[in-house]
């Protein structure tokens, strides 16, 4: 049995190592054909626009309108006049502050809530300002417009020293009609300032007084 089984381990390692040289000469191999991967596809031309349309032009106006300038506002020819006989060479110097509306002053003839609106019913408004560079003597004019139309001018010689506080005051005789109003203040022919303010509602109707009875002489 030994001998039987070192025969047999003998055997094994004979064909371990020449079983394979031995059958490649019994059998000739053949090599077997490799699979070539077949042909992918490519992918199909996107087409593309020929022609890309153009946003037309958009049509822009040959002048562009520009708004009209605001003139200067000038001393009407009935005030100017005026100008002729005043003797006071009016300085360079006199300014005004901005204009503030206001139906009431306090005692320094400062403005009491002003605005640029006011509502019906009124019966005075005044333009308060501060100035400075003013001489006594020289013509000032306070021009009050309702539109195109003048419904108060106050125009006189200065009193009122060289600076300080000053008014303007306007009670049309008509009454305060609703409107776009203006103030312009004038040193001598010279504009200074103005201020712009809105009137609404319908003014009160003006009852007239009452002609008095004649009195019998003595």
């Amino acid at each position: 049995m030994i001998l039987v089984g070192l025969g047999a381990a003998l055997l094994g390692v004979t064909v371990q190592v020449l079983g394979r040289p031995v059958a490649y000469v019994v059998f000739q191999a053949t090599a077997s054909p490799t699979q070539s991967p077949t042909v992918t596809g490519s992918p199909t031309i996107t087409m593309t626009p020929t022609v890309t349309v153009s946003p037309t032009i958009s049509a822009t106006p040959t002048i562009t309108p520009t708004s009209t300038m605001t003139p200067t506002p000038v001393l009407p020819e009935a005030v100017a006049v005026l100008l002729v006989h005043d003797r006071v060479t009016p300085s360079s110097g006199a300014v005004y502050s901005p204009l503030r509306i206001a139906r009431i002053l306090n005692r320094s003839l400062l403005p009491i809530s002003p605005a640029e609106e006011f509502d019906n019913p009124i019966t005075t408004l005044y333009a308060a300002f501060t100035y400075d560079g003013l001489q006594d003597g020289v013509r000032w004019t306070a021009l009050w417009y309702r539109g195109a139309e003048v419904v108060c001018v106050e125009t006189q010689a200065w009193q009122s020293g060289t600076g300080g506080y000053g008014f303007s005051e306007c009670a049309p005789v008509e009454g305060w009609l609703p409107g776009a109003y203006e103030v312009q203040m004038f040193y001598a022919e010279r504009w200074i300032v103005s201020a712009r303010f809105q009137v609404h509602g319908t003014p009160p109707t003006r009852t007239s007084a009452a002609p008095s009875s004649p009195t019998s002489g003595p």
